[in-house]
């Protein structure tokens, strides 16, 4: 159960990750114009 839930934490945390990078390059990007 509780490897089941760190599994979950770790995926959560992975696609937080994912859009804090995308919304950083966004943000840069448009910085830019």
């Amino acid at each position: 159960m509780k490897e089941m839930f760190t599994e979950v934490i770790m995926s959560i945390k992975n696609i937080l990750l994912k859009t804090l990078l995308e919304i950083k390059i966004l943000v840069t990007g448009l910085w830019k114009h």
